[in-house]
């Protein structure tokens, strides 16, 4: 199968998989509903002093930003159920991309790769809710393939790609953040190791 067959049926896969999120009035999901309420709270925060007795802003530099952050626009433009809905649809239509990028850096089939990756489409943590988390898992894998690229270039373009990606994933959320950050730490050292010894390691 060529490129463009394979890029053809993965975006076919990826628009199917947003019909069972567009059928439904409501994402049945356990946390989303928090997620958009505090949402809610954050973008109408300085309209109202009822929110400044029960809660504080907090913009700081921490993980967990990303998803309350894209919520500011959405809710201001969609009702809070089409909101959530948009989330969840944007994730789902951006694991072709990461599937793409890691594939490309892994010179392997991408619509193999993609259907390997197929169960975090509708696993656990996405109908918990977790968005955040959802989201850095799809940003750690860009960042391997970053990673795996900057590895052949050594240009200093990729490795400001990589930072910026891996920023973009601690926003997100912490955990698949330290794993992207273990396992290149891990493959940096080990083929600092190779280049020293002479020996191939992957």
């Amino acid at each position: 199968m060529n490129s463009k067959h394979e890029l053809i049926l993965i975006w076919l896969f990826a628009i199917l998989g947003t019909a069972p999120i567009l059928i439904v009035d409501y994402m049945p999901s356990h946390d989303g509903p928090a997620h958009v309420y505090l949402g809610q709270v954050l973008r109408l925060f300085d309209e109202s002093p009822l929110f400044g007795a029960y809660f504080s802003e907090n913009w700081n530099f921490q993980p967990n930003l990303f998803v309350y952050a894209l919520l500011q626009p959405l809710l201001s433009l969609f009702s809070p159920g089409v909101a959530e809905k948009a989330i969840a649809i944007l994730y789902v239509l951006l694991i072709p991309c990461a599937t793409i990028a890691l594939a490309n850096a892994l010179r392997q089939s991408r619509l193999v790769l993609y259907l390997l990756l197929w169960p975090m489409l509708y696993g656990f943590m996405f109908f918990f809710g977790f968005y955040n988390f959802c989201f850095s898992l799809l940003l750690a894998l860009i960042g391997l393939a970053q990673w795996r690229r900057l590895r052949r270039t050594n240009a200093f373009r990729d490795m400001i790609l990589l930072f910026l990606v891996s920023l973009a994933a601690y926003f997100t959320h912490l955990f698949p953040t330290a794993n992207l950050l273990l396992i290149v730490g891990a493959g940096t050292v080990a083929h600092t190791l190779q280049a020293t010894s002479g020996t191939r390691i992957g």
